[in-house]
């Protein structure tokens, strides 16, 4: 059984939900069928197949290409970005796969320090409104729960529905020791696309943990690096 009671916080992610203006995204329905699909969305660039349950049992089998130093899910991957440019992934699938690959998308984007290069990714990775506003006005950084070069590790799908999802990544960095780290994710659809919550301070509603073992998570990583 998972569990983060006795894991120590770390860093400014650990900030208490007391005054944040972000919404949390709502537990997932456990009376919807694991299965269900449609096949409308309002996609950004058309994608047509929407989960409205988390469907992930098992890690996805995909590809890997590094944002950086750190792996994310490859171009065309089965959960996105479908679409991938100069400083520019997205589009990615109305899914929990899709939610699960914009969470790592966006962990390999936030380790960017350039302000000029931060100011244009932020409306491509975080949800309109208090957070998005705050990450403009000081496009310095961008909240990360994950330590130094980490690489992920494992999830779990914490909810999810067509609206939004929290995905809990973990990472581990060899330059750490090997430290394992869990990373909790709000998103939101918006805009045709999975994007981060954050609160009004343009941090991270959640907060992100060190952890003993992976017990609990589905592990998931670029077995090459």
């Amino acid at each position: 059984m998972r569990g983060r009671t006795a894991m120590l916080t770390i860093g400014v992610l650990a900030l208490a939900l007391t005054g944040c203006t972000a919404p949390l995204p709502p537990a997932p329905d456990a009376t919807q069928a694991v299965d269900e699909t449609v096949t409308t969305s309002d996609s950004v660039c058309g994608m047509q197949t929407v989960e409205t349950t988390n469907t992930l049992t098992a890690a996805p089998t995909n590809q890997w290409e590094l944002v950086g130093t750190i792996a994310v899910t490859a171009e065309n991957s089965g959960g996105g970005p479908f679409v991938v440019r100069e400083n520019e992934r997205f589009c990615f699938a109305r899914t929990a796969y899709g939610a699960l690959a914009a969470a790592v998308n966006y962990t390999a984007f936030a380790s960017e320090t350039n302000p000029e290069v931060l100011a244009g990714l932020v409306p491509m990775l975080v949800a309109p409104g208090p957070g998005r506003d705050a990450a403009l006005a000081t496009p310095t950084a961008l909240p990360n729960g994950a330590l130094g070069s980490p690489q992920v590790a494992g999830f779990a799908i914490d909810a999810y529905d067509t609206d939004a999802a929290i995905i809990d990544l973990v990472w581990v960095d060899a330059d750490q020791g090997g430290a394992l780290v869990s990373s909790p994710v709000s998103l939101q659809w918006v805009e045709g696309d999975w994007k981060v919550v954050l609160d009004d301070r343009a941090q991270s509603p959640l907060p992100a943990a060190v952890i003993d073992s992976l017990d609990g998570y589905l592990p998931w990583s670029d077995d090459s690096r």
